[in-house]
């Protein structure tokens, strides 16, 4: 008697899986379902779930939203109009602040 990976391939047990992940169904009802035997399914779901999976992706949020790809450059403010590097030739003056009694 043949097995059942040379009965049905992977593909078709990978498929029979991803549309069981889908379904509200448990795995007994799934393979009643499409009449496949559920000890077969319970062993390519094993091997399925032993398989490395490749990691999930974060979405990493920033305080301060996303900087233009410029800002990247090496080059800041007035240094990237003018094509300079280094400190801006801008300086904001500083005040002095005094609190009132």
């Amino acid at each position: 008697m043949a097995s059942a990976r040379e009965r049905h391939g992977e593909a078709l047990w990978r498929a029979h899986h991803e549309a069981w992940q889908q379904s509200a169904l448990n795995q007994r009802e799934y393979c009643e379902a499409h009449g496949i035997p559920l000890k077969a399914f319970g062993n390519w779901r094993a091997k399925f779930k032993a398989e490395p999976q490749p990691p999930v992706r974060k979405l990493l949020y920033r305080r301060r939203g996303l900087v233009h790809t410029l800002s990247h450059s090496g080059l800041r403010g007035a240094d990237r109009a003018a094509g300079t590097r280094g400190a801006s030739t801008h300086v904001r003056p500083r005040v002095a602040c005094s609190r009132r009694p």
